[in-house]
């Protein structure tokens, strides 16, 4: 009996560990390989604090989270601003470090360790009961893994997926991606030290050997082995790990059984990237995606008037005399190539105008520049009579530019209502300290239903519970436009939205972007090759070659100057 109550326990804080990391990874998108380091931090904090401060079990495992969120917050700052394998190697370079911190701090108690840790006593059984000690680990456990899961499907977890799926789109409609990663990682890190705070309660005993390398490791192969972004993958994970460990430390000497017990961690490892990269339990489809074909079908045609949110859209589509957009002397180099060398425009509320010229002419750019992908060399930028030439791009989008790239950029791995969930920017659950609790629901339920009148409004609803990388590529421009009408943007920068899509698919994104600036009276900057695309939809066009403004004026006095057009179509 001691010994299954052991081994639950040990499954109990893999799961907490698994599901802490599994935050990171699975919904960050953040590959981390110093989890270990802060179970580490977790169970030493805890340590001290019991055996120096008295302090009870439950607020010593609250110090054991303060501890290691505080410290994943200040080394992610620098950390998090790279990725892909850099980041890796950052986590691997934080691991050894917090090894030989571990070693060589006095307060750890060196590679001696620390002994005779308190017990926790649960719900009035005796210290050091088995029972107790089990009945108290299942309930943290359960505590924690509902935090987590709750954390995981609030909309603080759907843009935490937006961000693996997508960073660039993602900021682009107002979202701080580094303080979402810094918050997920810092999350994930606390619940690593409640779980470090967990094991030193049951062993007594703590050294750095238990927060090596290997132990991170460990971790990974769990989260993978479950599934990514799977609330019930870390408990899978460290369910099958933990009971393989124990076969073979019951089959084989405990020498041998070690070293087994590595190698076969690699071979899992690879079998389960090789084989199953979604793991035992793949990702859910949708955390956003709960009202029914049904529902849908009895709502019938979006009513224009919900779409327009009440913050920034013009009453009326037609055209007011001061501009909403004004950029002046706009310059941009990258090395000795001068993509803009000088760039004016204005652009009038309700207006659209169309941003021709030759490829290499410096239009996306400027358009990147707009949207605050870029900053300029030289000029400045004003939006709505505010300066935000050096503004970063999430709060551009929150002030109401938004941006449709030329290849969509759809999160291809979320469903297409939550890529419209995702940008909607009012939601108290956003906050990771409120993601948990359970509020806010009505407001989330306006949103679901605007998030479908929006897909219902560029033809797209019965699309909802799809992943939104089955569209074809006319639908995802589409899905585009449903995007910015949640992030509520005044001013819509489209880069060819035409592009690559059949004549039909044509017709319906041209007529779709008419109906916009009619009824929503939204103002758009269209970069477009095709003139028949631009033809009856343009209020006027801006000619760009070189870097620089040639002509603007009508379509078709741009078109019938000779000079333009040879210089944009060659002939």
């Amino acid at each position: 009996m001691n010994y299954l109550a052991i081994v639950v326990n040990l499954v109990c804080i893999y799961t907490v560990l698994a599901t802490s990391l599994n935050l990171i990874m699975g919904y960050g998108g953040l590959f981390s390989v110093a989890h270990a380091a802060f179970f580490g931090i977790g169970a030493y904090v805890f340590a001290l604090s019991t055996i120096q401060l008295d302090a009870p079990f439950v607020v010593a495992l609250l110090l054991a989270f303060a501890a290691a969120a505080l410290a994943s917050a200040v080394i992610s700052v620098p950390s998090l601003r790279i990725s892909g394998d850099y980041l890796m190697l950052a986590t691997f370079a934080i691991q050894i470090l917090a090894t030989s911190l571990f070693l060589n701090l006095p307060i750890t108690g060196g590679p001696a360790g620390i002994r005779n840790i308190p017990s926790a006593q649960f719900f009035g059984f005796p210290p050091n009961s088995r029972v107790g000690t089990l009945v108290g680990f299942v309930a943290v456990t359960a505590v924690c893994w509902y935090v987590m899961f709750e954390m995981a499907r609030s909309p603080f977890g759907r843009v935490l997926k937006a961000i693996r799926e997508d960073e660039l789109a993602t900021a682009t409609v107002g979202k701080n991606v580094m303080w979402f990663k810094i918050s997920a990682f810092a999350a994930g890190c606390g619940f690593a030290g409640i779980a470090g705070g967990m094991y030193a309660s049951l062993l007594s005993f703590i050294n750095p050997d238990s927060f090596a390398i290997y132990m991170s490791f460990t971790i990974l192969v769990m989260v993978l082995l479950g599934g990514l972004a799977n609330p019930f993958g870390g408990l899978a994970g460290a369910l099958a790990l933990t009971l393989l460990q124990e076969v073979l430390r019951l089959m084989l000497p405990s020498a041998v059984g070690a070293h087994v017990s590595q190698v076969l961690l690699g071979v899992i490892l690879v079998a389960v990237v090789m084989k199953r990269p979604q793991g035992l339990l793949p990702e859910f489809a949708s955390q956003g995606a709960f009202a029914t074909a049904d529902t849908l079908t009895e709502r019938g045609h979006a009513d224009t008037r919900q779409l327009s949110f009440g913050r920034r859209h013009a009453s009326s589509p037609a055209l007011l005399p001061q501009p909403i957009l004004q950029a002046k002397a706009l310059a941009k180099s990258y090395g000795g190539v001068r993509a803009v060398r000088r760039f004016d425009i204005d652009v009038r509320a309700g207006e659209i105008v169309g941003l021709i010229g030759p490829n290499g002419a410096g239009k996306t750019t400027v358009f990147d520049m707009i949207a605050g992908a870029v900053i300029p060399d030289g000029g400045t930028i004003s939006f709505d009579g505010k300066n935000v030439t050096r503004l970063a791009i999430h709060r551009r989008g929150q002030l109401g530019i938004g941006r449709l790239f030329q290849d969509a950029r759809p999160l291809p791995n979320m469903t297409v209502l939550d890529n419209v969930l995702m940008a909607f920017d009012d939601l108290r659950r956003e906050a990771p300290l409120l993601s948990f609790l359970p509020i806010d629901r009505e407001r989330e339920h306006q949103r679901l239903e605007q998030a479908h009148d929006c897909l219902r409004f560029v033809g797209l609803a019965e699309h909802a519970s799809e992943r939104a990388g089955s569209l074809s590529f006319g639908q995802q421009k589409l899905l585009g436009f449903a995007r910015l009408m949640a992030q509520d943007a005044r001013l819509w920068l489209l880069d060819e939205p035409a592009a690559g899509v059949d004549p039909t698919m044509r017709e319906e994104i041209k007529t779709a972007i008419a109906r916009c600036r009619r009824e929503l009276g939204i103002t758009v900057v269209v970069v477009e090759h095709n003139m028949d695309f631009l033809r009856d939809l343009a209020d006027r066009v801006v000619f760009m070659a070189d870097g620089e403004v040639q002509r603007e004026g009508a379509l078709a006095e741009i078109a019938a100057d000779p000079e333009l057009s040879r210089r944009y179509l060659g002939a």
